[in-house]
């Protein structure tokens, strides 16, 4: 039996072309699904991190702040749930404050307001003592006593 050889045919340069144009259009898809840089950086710092950071022995430390902010959530929920939230120097009202608060405060205001305006009042009695004085050194007086 003769074994018969398929005839090679020649390529030519449109087929080059074709072909090439094929390849091109491949790459482009292959391009398309591919991460960007960004992407591609993010996804090996992720995968990487915690086989570095367990070389480096921060899990201990990982789980302690993770068991840390567990706690902080039920503190800030059961602080919220009595009408308060806090930051790192400062403690507010919630929303839903305790009943009283809003008397508590109204009394501070107006006890603060009386304080402030008694301060005023010292400015208009100095006004009304200097227009009944008869020298310059008694109208002195009584501004550098408030000064």
């Amino acid at each position: 039996m003769e074994h018969v050889q398929p005839q090679t045919q020649v390529l030519s340069d449109k087929q080059r072309e074709a072909f090439a144009r094929l390849i091109a259009d491949a790459k482009k898809q292959a391009q398309a699904k591919a991460e960007d840089d960004s992407d591609l950086k993010d996804r090996i710092e992720k995968e990487l991190a915690p086989q570095i950071a367990k070389e480096r022995g921060a899990l201990a430390l990982v789980k302690k702040i993770r068991l840390l902010r567990t706690k902080l959530e039920v503190l800030e929920k059961a602080l919220s749930k009595i009408g308060f939230t806090c930051d790192e120097d400062s403690i507010d009202t919630a929303y839903d404050a305790p009943k009283g608060f809003d008397k508590a405060v109204e009394t501070a205001v107006t006890a603060a307001r009386k304080e402030r305006d008694a301060e005023f009042q010292k400015f208009e009695r100095a006004i009304l003592r200097v227009w009944t004085v008869d020298t310059v050194a008694e109208a002195r007086e009584i501004v550098e006593g408030l000064l």
